[in-house]
């Protein structure tokens, strides 16, 4: 288990999800 890709797909969730809310609204 890496922590590091942890954190950087953690990153990469929370743009995505934001993003993704962004277009709904």
């Amino acid at each position: 288990m890496e922590l590091e890709e942890s954190r950087r797909r953690a990153r990469y969730t929370a743009g995505w999800r934001r993003s993704r809310e962004e277009e709904r609204s």
